[in-house]
């Protein structure tokens, strides 16, 4: 153990003696930063773009990945949203004074990088149009808890008519925007067009091409059925977790140990930790999201008209209820947290009555603990 700690002293005085080194060699090699103003050379935004993506795996304006088509769990699709900014969107118009003091310190933060890597008095002024510039981009999208209100508010516009509104306006976006405009052979001829410079420039782009032969249409199902099988954390992680577009429950080596695990507690204490966390992920296949993947992981709206109604009703008394709990002087958004509040209170819920299970089994045995 004591090599194995000098070892790591040795690497991490190594690490603290190249200092901003290798970040500078990094910058220079994709383009330079205007901030700084060293190791420019000419470059597009476009460009740049795909060469941090493609080497360093880092989203910038556009968050670009490979995801599960929610209509057809067995098909993959690109999927391009907004990039994370350097703050939660919601600090950046939080007008309470710990919002304040966010602000301020990542706009020192933000300067303080900036000195470091070699800018001048000026860089702090091109810092802060950078700061203008995100503060733009979080204006225009709209964070969870808004979708969520304004979605809220059509029940109050139109009763139980609205509940059909809420339950048909992720499918009617999803249908308009993929399903209705969404050729292939379209989209591909348009593709190559607009990157034939790029075909030419990007080193490999050769080796990618549309898959015409049903060799390769064989091969990549069978590479999409093993996919099923991948995890999305490692095995050490201490957690537990539902994809709703795999339809399976996934718990983790790492959670299978005290406080939520072991074979040595009393039966009420496991019942307790991890059959309630079980419970919980179980519960999410059946929440405001995971209720519209049927059994085979496909966004697909399968349940009864009365179903949905009760499960609106019910769900809204659930929203009112977490309105009304109070925790440091603020109120929880009931709607922002309902998918959890759910997959709590039924994952309580089937805990309690499995261990209620075991204890009149084990009754008849005498050997209840």
């Amino acid at each position: 153990m004591e090599i194995l700690r000098q070892v790591m002293k040795n690497a991490a005085a190594n690490y603290s003696q190249r200092g901003i080194v290798p970040l500078e060699k990094l910058i220079t090699q994709y383009g330079g930063w205007t901030v700084t103003g060293t190791g420019l050379n000419p470059w597009t935004v476009q460009e740049k773009m795909g060469y941090v993506l493609r080497d360093l795996n880092v989203q910038t304006l556009l968050s670009v990945s490979v995801a599960t088509d929610p209509m057809d769990s067995s098909q993959h699709i690109l999927r391009i949203s907004y990039s994370s900014l350097g703050m939660g969107i919601k600090y950046y118009f939080d007008e309470s004074n710990q919002g304040e003091q966010i602000r301020l310190a990542y706009k020192t933060y933000m300067k303080t990088v900036a000195r470091l890597l070699g800018g001048g008095i000026g860089s702090d002024y091109k810092m802060m149009n950078i700061y203008n510039f995100e503060s733009s981009i979080a204006r225009g999208v709209q964070s969870k808890s808004v979708s969520d209100d304004m979605l809220e508010s059509l029940r109050d516009i139109d009763g139980q008519r609205s509940g059909r509104s809420l339950d048909s306006v992720d499918k009617t976006i999803y249908d308009f925007c993929i399903d209705s405009k969404f050729d292939e052979s379209v989209i591909l001829y348009f593709l190559e067009i607009a990157f034939s410079k790029q075909k030419i420039t990007f080193d490999g782009i050769n080796k990618i091409y549309y898959p015409h032969s049903e060799t390769y249409l064989t091969l990549f199902k069978t590479i999409a059925e093993q996919y099923k099988l991948t995890w999305a954390e490692s095995p050490a992680e201490v957690n537990g977790y539902y994809s709703a577009q795999q339809n399976r429950i996934v718990f983790l080596a790492g959670i299978l140990q005290s406080p939520f695990y072991r074979k040595m507690y009393p039966k009420y204490l496991n019942y307790g930790s991890l059959a309630m966390v079980i419970g919980h992920e179980i519960t999410h296949g059946f929440d405001s999201q995971g209720r519209n993947f049927d059994k085979n992981g496909n966004f697909k709206d399968w349940w009864s008209t009365s179903s949905k109604n009760n499960f609106i009703t019910r769900a809204y008394c659930l929203v009112q209820q977490y309105n009304g709990y109070e925790v440091f002087e603020k109120y929880i958004n009931g709607i922002q947290t309902l998918n959890e509040n759910i997959a709590d209170n039924g994952g309580i819920k089937l805990a309690y009555d499995a261990y209620q299970s075991w204890v009149d089994d084990n009754k008849k045995r005498g050997a209840v603990t």
